[in-house]
């Protein structure tokens, strides 16, 4: 079976150097479904650890392939003259800083290969997009294929949540268990707490996955029905939007549901008038005050299940503190992959899960790594608005204020859970980003 594997990555590789852009096009179009079909494979086709992963690693070998083809590419070019703009050197910065960490702190090879990975795989995805040459054409594709890819998904979660029974997935090889374990199949759906009630997680790892997945999704349905020309599209986006919120309320994210509410307040201030902006500010206040009286007069058990999730928010915030202690500890960092999900897959007994990627940083890299990742999405935040308020193509247009969106959304995530060790968030993201930033959309 590692023969026919092997095959498969042969393939895979020539066709990435042959076909770059289309090597994007699938790896955008498959990323959500990479947990389930790795899952779904391995237990068909009974493969062992290392076939899995093996397999595993598909993309991964498309992303060696293309920064070796980009280099290739460099490399015959005469007096090659890169566009290299501030962020890139603060990203350049953040990997010093990361190696740095890599040979004082971790000191463990294996460690620091993963924290490297997980850490920097996020902006390896967003040059190599970048150094394509992106025309509009594509860029729809792109567009299209991300949207297609995650009306599935979301369809799927739908129907996980209100048709299929919650071990549905145990048919194609995932775990009975409401947890994963390193080195287990991932379980067949999540609960909230001890109350049996199973969170959607549709094709990706987990429920949380999914939540971030579509927050991108979402920003983008938002800015297409916006944008809109006529009623017929409009319909099609509400949709769009309809099914993806859907999603992510069957997920019970509370994550997401914040990182929602702060992309549709961000575009609201965005689209909104001085005056505007003052009433949805008062409303806003209005409603919270709704809220807080309702969430007052709850019952304690619609509390405990749905809102603190059976002592979960009390655990997570118990984690962030003890993170925050940690790094007021350690200003320089405890040493790369030695915090959040590479911790916890080398030793679970002393994995440190910060519940919060800021954090992780910090104590992998100090307060100088946290200050430079948090500079670099600064830049990225101040480029993609004054792009949307530039941009005269208003395709161009619409893919930039949906990516700005789609970062402040995963920002806000990010202040509670790991958002960047998810493949299928970063890769969607990151490949976006990127493609904004390539030189004919750049220019």
């Amino acid at each position: 079976m590692i023969y026919f594997i092997i095959l498969i990555g042969i393939v895979l590789a020539a066709f990435s150097w042959l076909k770059p852009k289309w090597a994007f096009y699938l790896m955008l179009a498959l990323i959500p479904f990479h947990p389930f079909l790795l899952t779904s494979v391995s237990h068909f086709l009974h493969f062992d650890a290392s076939e899995q992963n093996l397999f595993a690693a598909w993309k991964e070998l498309i992303l060696f392939v293309l920064l070796i083809r980009y280099l290739w590419t460099i490399a015959k070019v005469k007096n090659f003259k890169p566009n290299i703009l501030l962020v890139d050197k603060i990203i350049f910065t953040l990997f010093i800083i990361a190696i740095i960490s890599s040979f004082v702190f971790t000191r463990d090879f294996k460690t620091a290969l993963l924290g490297l990975r997980y850490d920097f795989e996020m902006f390896l995805i967003y040059f190599l997009a970048r150094g394509l040459d992106w025309g509009g054409l594509e860029i729809r594709k792109i567009v299209a294929i991300v949207l297609s890819s995650g009306l599935i998904v979301a369809i799927f979660a739908i129907l996980q949540y209100l048709v299929l029974p919650s071990n549905f997935l145990t048919y194609f090889g995932y775990s009975q268990n409401t947890v994963w374990f390193p080195g287990s199949a991932l379980p067949s759906f999540q609960a909230i707490g001890g109350s049996g009630i199973a969170r959607s997680q549709s094709f990706l790892a987990g429920p949380n996955q999914l939540a971030s997945y579509l927050l991108i999704l979402i920003s983008f349905a938002i800015v297409f029905i916006y944008q809109a020309k006529n009623h017929k599209a409009k319909i099609i986006f509400g949709l769009y939007l309809l099914i993806f919120l859907s999603a992510l309320i069957f997920t019970f994210s509370r994550s997401g549901l914040v990182g929602f509410l702060a992309i549709l307040i961000t575009f609201l201030l965005i689209i909104l008038e001085r005056k505007q902006i003052i009433y949805l500010f008062i409303g806003t206040i209005l409603i919270g005050l709704v809220f807080w009286l309702v969430f007052k007069n709850l019952s304690s058990q619609f509390i405990n299940i749905f809102i603190e999730h059976q002592g979960s928010t009390l655990e997570r915030f118990g984690r962030i503190q003890d993170g925050i202690k940690k790094i007021i500890k350690n200003p320089l960092g405890i040493g790369i992959g030695k915090a959040g999900l590479v911790s916890y897959q080398i030793d679970k007994a002393k994995s440190i899960l910060p519940e919060n990627w800021y954090l992780q940083i910090a104590l992998e890299m100090g307060i100088l790594g946290l200050i430079a990742y948090l500079a670099i999405i600064w830049e990225f935040l101040k480029n993609l608005r004054l792009k949307f308020k530039n941009r005269k193509d208003n395709f161009q247009n619409k893919l930039a204020i949906s990516v700005f969106l789609s970062l402040i959304g995963l920002s806000v995530y990010s202040l509670f859970l790991h958002t960047w060790s998810d493949i299928s968030t970063t890769l969607t993201f990151w490949a976006l980003l990127g493609i904004i930033y390539s030189r004919r959309v750049f220019q």
